[in-house]
């Protein structure tokens, strides 16, 4: 499956929340007429530096409330996935108080509920004044912020109510230019489908230039491709694009696949690696996750599919080219929560869509995928991002990934023997297979990572029965909302997604 291409003018990675914060900051504070904060889940306590007071932070309430009450012509928009009001306590509770009710009228807050059943609204996109764009796996929510040196005791990773939480690993993108427009399009779309209200674009005439003065772009003039996921329902179509077009970068490497993700629970993308494990000459894959699946209910849901994919990759014909690893930092795991996937130095894909079974078919995913093509420099940006990351784990530079990769090392050797006992790539070890998870409660993997809507049909297909206009059908209507609640807070328990 192909999909149109688009240039970014200019692009940059934004690797751990302490970079990202900052940025989006700035570009709130310098935008004039459009803000765009579209989440998985967007909290006002999260603490951002104050773009006008360095050394100060401020939360995300008190800018977007600043930043309106300054700015006569500036409309922020805020959707929010709308999940079940059963998982409030996990979250900050009423969102739309914090963020509609207690922010200055131009602060627009929506819950948005335009999805199938079982799915949840996944994108983080953010866009200032249809100039620039945010995307990829980041919210603006609490227990994100990080730096990339991952400092087991950082005291700046507590949450409001002063408790640590353990390091933290993602990524977003920055694009201007038509990746943006296309961005901002999604950003609108998705608004106008929330809310009824339809928002026009805003002039390039009164366009403001929101980049971040300190933040220099890794690429110019590149080419991007944008996909998507989305779940079938009444008010929108089916798309798959995340899942075609991942296919095709995996089928095109030739030297090396470089993935991160949160998790590896789809049969789909698992076949696929297989697939090239099992070439004789195809390319080394590095895959870098959670360091486990944690608790009973996780184990046996997404660490079930985890273990089912894993054991499939271990058995290809070429085992050896393939490593599964975490970062450790100072003896403590560092949480991925990061979907990139770098093909080569050919494409690096940064987005919001997990390997797993929802984010390919059911919930709304946007992912962001730089071309090089033929553009050494481009080609050069790929590269250079994927040796930072790699450098990250290992406690060393991006120059000496490099330099080693231009002496001959392979992805694998480098992961193998670079490292410091206080940062490095640490083997995954599953401690539960996917026939031991299964065999206590095959239909809980069914209900936390569903490839369908779980309304009725397919919660009874879940459970082995096809109801045909039968009394089943409509007991299981009357169960499915319950069951779909139980799904989405599986979802949730399992982790930040």
């Amino acid at each position: 499956m192909s999909i149109p291409t688009c240039r970014a003018t200019r692009l940059a990675f934004l690797v751990d929340a302490a970079g990202y914060f900052a940025a989006v900051a700035e570009s709130i504070e310098q935008a004039t007429r459009s803000v765009f904060i579209l989440g998985w889940d967007v909290d006002a306590r999260t603490l951002l530096p104050d773009p006008r007071t360095a050394g100060h932070t401020i939360s995300l309430r008190d800018l977007l409330n600043r930043k309106a009450r300054a700015t006569r012509d500036l409309r922020i928009r805020i959707l929010g996935w709308d999940y079940s009001t059963l998982f409030t306590l996990e979250r900050q509770m009423f969102p739309k108080l914090h963020l509609g009710w207690r922010t200055h009228r131009r602060v627009l807050f929506q819950a948005d509920a335009t999805h199938p059943v079982g799915a949840a609204h996944h994108q983080k996109i953010i866009v200032v004044d249809d100039r620039i764009a945010y995307s990829g796996g980041l919210d603006l929510t609490i227990r994100r912020w990080d730096t990339r040196r991952h400092l087991p005791d950082d005291p700046g990773r507590t949450d409001p109510a002063g408790e640590p939480y353990r390091p933290f690993h993602d990524i977003q993108v920055l694009v201007e230019g038509e990746a943006a427009d296309a961005l901002a399009e999604i950003a609108r779309e998705r608004w106008w489908r929330a809310t009824g209200e339809a928002v026009r674009e805003v002039s390039a005439s009164v366009r403001s230039n929101p980049w971040p003065k300190r933040l220099k772009p890794h690429a110019r003039n590149t080419t991007v491709a944008i996909s998507r996921t989305q779940g079938e329902s009444e008010v929108q179509p089916p798309l798959r694009e995340v899942e075609a077009t991942m296919l095709g970068e995996i089928a095109a490497a030739k030297r090396s696949l470089y993935i991160e993700n949160q998790y590896l629970s789809s049969d789909v993308i698992g076949e696929a690696l297989a697939r090239r494990l099992d070439e004789e000459d195809g390319p080394e894959i590095i895959v870098v996750l959670p360091r486990c699946c944690a608790g009973w209910l996780e184990k046996r849901s997404m660490g079930a599919l985890r273990g089912r994919v894993l054991a499939k990759l271990t058995h290809a014909k070429h085992p050896e080219r393939l490593r599964c690893v975490y970062p450790s930092s100072g003896g403590e795991e560092v949480y991925v929560h990061a979907k990139v996937l770098v093909a080569d130095d050919a494409t690096a894909r940064v987005g919001s869509a997990n390997l797993s079974r929802r984010s390919l078919t059911l919930d709304t995913e946007c992912d962001v995928t730089v071309i090089a093509g033929t553009d050494p420099e481009s080609s050069a940006a790929i590269a250079r991002f994927r040796d930072g990351l790699l450098a990250e784990h290992l406690g060393t530079s991006a120059g000496e990934i490099a330099r080693r990769r231009n002496e001959g090392w392979s992805l694998v050797r480098i992961v193998d023997e670079l490292g410091e006992p206080w940062r490095r790539l640490v083997p995954i070890e599953d401690e539960c297979t996917a026939e031991q998870a299964t065999a206590e409660a095959p239909w809980v993997a069914d209900f936390a990572d569903p490839e369908a809507p779980l309304d009725a049909e397919h919660l009874l297909g879940a459970l082995g029965d096809k109801p045909a206009r039968s009394k089943k059908l409509g007991v299981a209507t009357g169960v499915a909302a319950s069951l779909a609640l139980l799904a989405l807070g599986v979802a949730w328990m399992l982790g930040a997604r």
